[in-house]
């Protein structure tokens, strides 16, 4: 797939700091504005709470090794989520998408919202690696910041949906790679994994466009994002795996060493990675997972962003019920009694 000569012209009048820089404005802006309008208001309703707010903690040595923690001010939280932003893999931040962390700790949830070293300057799989880090490090210091290790989830849109997903998929089967390794030894399961709008193969962009006659701007911005992202030799030898396509692990004959977690899954009918969301589902339900999955009729790309929308409204009141769901102390208590504890069998 290549780029058409209005991006090219773009990404030489527009250098990639620029682009960064601007849009994470233009969403945080528009994010913000929709807050202050009262639309979280609205999608919460009485369920809205007072937040407390930790800003730029260290999670690792690089510039963006960093996650701002949000959570109830006062009473229980109703449990852990590492959010992981959006942005194609080169782009926005977890200011950028700091509404969405608000709107989940006004819920009643401590929110973990992660930034993580973007391409093409880092390339897969810094993403996923950082994530990782992250994790290991709020297991390590889970008492300090409010992590329970035994009732997290996972939660993310777009790139950041592809980055839960290889998280989880690492977490429950053995893979090769380092960072899969690693995640795999950190000895915890999320309770519940929530991938909205996923880009979920990032290989092969070109077979988007059998299934749907997209617009030369949307082969354009998948285009960049699979070139940004991947290595230029990824999947060219045996040696190369292949969880920067969490989809096709799923796919794939491989079985779980550890359960897989509970999916809730989400994305328009307008939306050109609306494929993605459907293979996973089916992948998903042919393993016999748990997974719930939403279609949104004309909704395009991000949807979820739009806070005054009817659809925005379901998917927010659908996943936090999710999210409450199996992050209760009940279900946690109940997989807890037919499993040995993880964090018991890592200190052991």
């Amino acid at each position: 797939m290549e780029f058409s000569n209005a991006r090219k012209l773009q990404s030489a009048l527009v250098p990639l700091p620029i682009e960064r820089a601007v849009s994470s404005l233009a969403v945080q802006s528009l994010l913000n504005g929709a807050d202050k309008l009262g639309f979280i208001d609205k999608i919460l309703g009485s369920r809205a709470r007072d937040i407390k707010v930790q800003n730029d903690i260290s999670y690792g040595p690089h510039a963006s090794h960093r996650l701002d923690i949000l959570g109830p001010a006062e009473g229980k939280s109703r449990g852990s989520i590492v959010y992981v932003h959006g942005g194609g893999f080169r782009i926005l931040s977890k200011k950028s998408h700091a509404t969405m962390a608000r709107l989940l700790a006004r819920a009643g949830f401590s929110v973990f919202n992660i930034d993580y070293r973007l391409a093409p300057e880092n390339p897969y799989p810094a993403a996923p690696a950082d994530a990782t880090r992250a994790l290991q490090f709020l297991s390590e210091q889970h008492s300090h910041f409010g992590f329970q290790p035994e009732r997290f989830a996972l939660m993310g849109e777009s790139s950041g949906a592809n980055i839960v997903t290889a998280l989880a998929v690492a977490m429950s089967f053995e893979a090769s790679e380092p960072w899969a390794r690693k995640a795999h030894q950190i000895q915890l399961t999320p309770r519940a994994v929530v991938p909205v709008c996923g880009f979920l193969q990032v290989s092969n962009p070109d077979r988007l466009n059998r299934s749907n006659q997209l617009s030369l701007f949307a082969k354009d911005k998948i285009a960049e994002a699979s070139e940004a992202y991947l290595p230029e030799d990824y999947g060219e030898t045996p040696d190369i795996p292949l969880l920067a396509d969490p989809l096709l692990f799923l796919e794939g004959p491989r079985h779980p060493v550890r359960e897989l977690p509970p999916f809730f899954t989400a994305v328009g009918t307008a939306d050109p990675l609306l494929e993605d969301t459907r293979r996973l589902e089916a992948a998903l339900r042919s393993r016999g997972s748990t997974v719930e999955a939403k279609y949104y009729d004309n909704e395009r790309h991000a949807f979820h962003a739009f806070f005054w929308r009817n659809a925005a409204n379901d998917f927010w009141k659908s996943s936090t019920d999710f999210l409450g769901d199996f992050l209760s102390e009940a279900k946690a208590s109940s997989r807890n009694s037919k499993q040995p504890s993880l964090l018991s069998d890592a200190a052991a």
